[in-house]
């Protein structure tokens, strides 16, 4: 009977248990029991933990960009955070995603232990902004080929901030040398693919000093903190301060070389300390999230309701190839398919440099001085009078073209003269008599002639060449005297 009671007691619980309670403790039960048996991974035998330091630091979230694998940003609050950590840990769990679930859901709890603590959050953050100064920095030049000899430690490099855009440089050394379409700056696209004479006549040429021979080993960081420098379009003008910088950019790249060397350093150590199989693991971990969580990861994490709702009913959705085109993905489509098709990536000339849209050559066929260019005749607003287009115009000897004489007094002088003839018919008709009696050409003729119409038409013809006449004549004067003056 005491060991029955033993018994009862040992099995009974004080407080009853909920569902929910229960489901928590099954599912903290199957994950100790999953992490405990290794030998289910596929990492060799060694499952994947956090490589957590003996201070309780994850050493490993700095490799990854922890806010773009749960999908959200940096700026996201701390309910967006926990909002897709649940949403992603549903489709990571072991139950659903199988065995490869329980590296992704450690992986998920290491990062939202991470995120969702103000104090590890700040640093990580401060880490991932002391890494980003090397963003894009792979070591080699991020513009120029290298055409020179492999003996050779030097190199040519321009300061963009201080060039004025004077062309004398690309002129002297065409293949060397180029101008960025952007801001209008010289810049080394060909290391070395002029003869030196040339690449130092060039240097001597430049009014600002901007081209200088830096070693070899220093052209990378050069370019790369080169490319980072703020400036705008070149401007004719004293001092051409567009651009300018604080820092001394030669100063600048010993420092930036020593921090990048320090930084690949601890690098080196932190994967010395880890194992490979335990490196394989978490990068197939994340790897696999990224893919399962294809709709939060390209996607910023906005709506957390609405991104739950989705992830509990529809699956990822395919990528749709009406998508706007990526230009890193161009570019990489590019240089593939010109790999392929020619075969010559390392045997590229230097004008295939100079071609690109990124630059331009100057050229040296300018327009000659001997014959400027036309210039376009300006359109007159309003058209003249007619009787403004034939004024007097000075000839050679001072005197005046027929065509310039003004005709609106004569043409006035020949319709009043019809208008008067016509009014003064019948006085016309007594003076004239009965006209010619007989004619050469006939009675047509001899109508004609006796008939009204041929009086008019004789009156303002006779008025008018008396008034051109003296329009004219008063003309030439005016000419005349202007003339004179002059």
């Amino acid at each position: 009977m005491a060991a029955l009671l033993m018994n009862t007691g040992a099995v009974s619980m004080p407080f009853p248990t909920t569902r929910t309670a229960a489901r928590r403790r099954t599912s903290r039960s199957r994950c100790q029991a999953s992490s405990s048996g290794g030998s289910s991974n596929e990492g060799g035998g060694e499952s994947y933990r956090g490589r957590s330091g003996r201070g309780g630091s994850t050493t490993w979230v700095t490799e990854y960009d922890l806010y773009g694998l749960l999908g959200v940003e940096r700026s996201s609050p701390q309910s967006e955070i926990k909002a897709a950590y649940r949403s992603l840990q549903k489709r990571c769990h072991p139950d659903v995603a199988g065995a490869k679930g329980h590296d992704m859901a450690i992986v998920l709890n290491e990062v939202y232990s991470l995120l969702s603590d103000p104090a590890a959050r700040l640093a990580y953050d401060q880490e991932q902004a002391k890494q980003s100064e090397f963003v894009g920095y792979t070591g080699k030049p991020l513009y120029s080929a290298w055409f020179g000899g492999e003996a050779e430690q030097r190199a040519v490099f321009v300061d963009e901030v201080r060039c004025v855009g004077c062309l004398k440089c690309a002129l002297y050394a065409n293949k060397t040398f180029a101008v960025e379409s952007v801001y209008g700056r010289a810049r080394v696209v060909a290391q070395w693919a002029d003869a030196e004479d040339k690449i130092l006549d060039a240097i001597q040429t430049c009014p600002v000093d901007c081209i200088s021979m830096v070693e070899r080993s220093d052209l990378a960081a050069l370019e790369f903190l080169m490319s980072k420098q703020p400036r705008g379009r070149v401007r004719v003008s004293e001092g051409n301060t567009v651009g300018a910088r604080a820092p001394d950019i030669f100063n600048e790249v010993s420092k930036f070389q020593k921090r990048f060397q320090e930084m690949k350093q601890k690098s080196a150590t932190r994967e010395s300390e880890e194992s490979e199989a335990a490196r394989q693991s978490r990068s197939s971990a994340v790897q696999t999230i990224r893919s399962i969580s294809n709709w939060w990861y390209w996607q910023p994490f906005r709506a957390p309701a609405t991104t739950v709702l989705a992830s509990l009913h529809l699956p990822a959705p395919p990528p749709s190839p009406s998508m706007p085109a990526d230009p890193v993905t161009d570019r990489l489509q590019e240089a593939a398919a010109r790999r392929k098709a020619g075969g010559a990536t390392a045997a590229r000339t230097v004008a295939s440099y100079a071609r690109r849209d990124d630059y331009w050559t100057p050229q040296l066929n300018l327009p000659s001085l001997a014959s400027p260019p036309e210039r376009p005749h300006r359109r007159q607003s309003a058209s003249p009078p007619r009787s403004q287009t034939r004024r007097a115009t000075p000839t050679g000897d001072g005197g005046v073209t027929l065509g310039s004489i003004d005709l609106t007094a004569p043409l006035l002088m020949a319709i009043i003269s019809a208008g008067f003839v016509g009014y003064n018919r019948e006085e016309v008709a007594g003076v004239g008599g009965g006209g010619i009696q007989e004619h050469v050409g006939g009675a047509a003729a001899l109508g004609l002639v006796n008939s009204f119409e041929l009086k008019i038409v004789l009156a303002s013809v006779t008025w008018f060449i008396i008034g051109a006449a003296i329009a004219g004549f008063i003309q030439f004067l005016a000419r005349s005297e202007v003339n004179f003056r002059k």
